[in-house]
């Protein structure tokens, strides 16, 4: 888990608001979003996030739904980057293929399947 903070507003699983600060799944994630000028990385969440620690399982991005097609287009670039399942990146791609035809959401999907 990363720790960040909105530089601007948007939709990361929910709005996220100007100097809000938040924690996404991983770095990938976190790079993602700032890469993209959305957030600034604070760093790794120091709090009792840590799995191995609490003997549970970390938390996983949602199952591919034809709804998270309706999801911002850094949501699902962030999705594709932690979801680590190639059947559902691919009905993923399929479904944006068919839909929005999103250029940054498809070739996230497909580097994700290249991986």
């Amino acid at each position: 888990m990363y720790k960040v903070k909105a530089t601007a507003s948007f939709d990361h699983h929910g709005s996220r608001r100007l100097n809000e600060v938040f924690t996404v799944g991983s770095k990938r994630q976190a790079d993602e979003l700032a890469r993209k000028g959305l957030v600034e990385i604070l760093g790794e969440n120091s709090g009792n996030t840590d799995s191995s620690k609490r003997g549970t399982e970390p938390s996983r991005p949602p199952a591919f739904t034809p709804e998270l097609l309706e999801r911002n287009a850094p949501e699902l670039v962030a999705w594709a980057a932690d979801i680590g399942d190639r059947d559902q990146l691919q009905a993923a791609l399929a479904g944006e293929r068919e839909g929005k035809a999103r250029k940054g959401v498809i070739e996230a999907l497909e580097k994700a399947l290249a991986d």
